[in-house]
C-alpha cells in the first residue's frame, strides 16, 4: 500500500482524535485522558511485539538509538500534554488543530530539510508559502 493512504488514515485518525480531546476536556482530567492514551498503547505495543515474536522476528534494540528512542517518547508526551492543554484554555476546534498541523508541516519540512538533506521543489515550496498564509488569514 502507498503511504499516501496512510498519510490520509493518519489525518482522518488525529482529526477524530481532536474532537474527541476538545468534547473530553472539561469532563475528563487530563491525567485520566493520558492515561487512557497510554495505556492503550502500550496494550497495542505488547500485541504488535508478542506477533512479531511469533513470526520469529528478532526485536533487538541499540544501546545507541536509546537516547532517540527516550527523546522520541519525551516529545510525544509533550505534544500531547501541550494538545491537552490547548483545547483546555479554550482553542476553537478549528483553529487549534489548523495551527497545530500547519506548525508541524513547516517544522517538518525545516527539519527534513536540515537532518536529511531533503530538497524541496518550487511547486511544494509554492504550497508551504500558502499554507503561511493561510494560517496568517485564520490567526487574523
Amino acid at each position: 500500500m502507498s503511504w499516501a493512504l496512510f498519510a490520509f488514515l493518519n489525518s482522518v485518525f488525529l482529526a477524530v482524535n481532536g474532537l474527541l480531546i476538545k468534547l473530553l476536556s472539561d469532563r475528563v482530567s487530563l491525567p485520566i485522558r493520558l492515561i487512557a492514551v497510554y495505556a492503550i498503547g502500550l496494550a497495542t505495543a505488547v500485541i504488535m511485539l508478542w506477533m512479531d515474536k511469533r513470526a520469529g522476528k528478532t526485536i533487538l534494540v541499540s544501546s545507541s538509538d536509546l537516547p532517540l528512542i527516550i527523546l522520541m517518547g519525551l516529545t510525544a508526551v509533550l505534544a500531547f500534554l501541550a494538545y491537552q492543554i490547548m483545547f483546555m484554555r479554550g482553542a476553537p476546534l478549528s483553529l487549534g488543530n489548523a495551527v497545530t498541523r500547519v506548525g508541524t508541516i513547516l517544522l517538518s519540512v525545516v527539519l527534513g530539510i536540515l537532518v536529511f538533506n531533503e530538497v524541496i521543489s518550487v511547486k511544494s515550496a509554492t504550497g508551504i508559502v500558502l499554507s503561511i498564509v493561510g494560517l496568517v488569514l485564520l490567526l487574523a
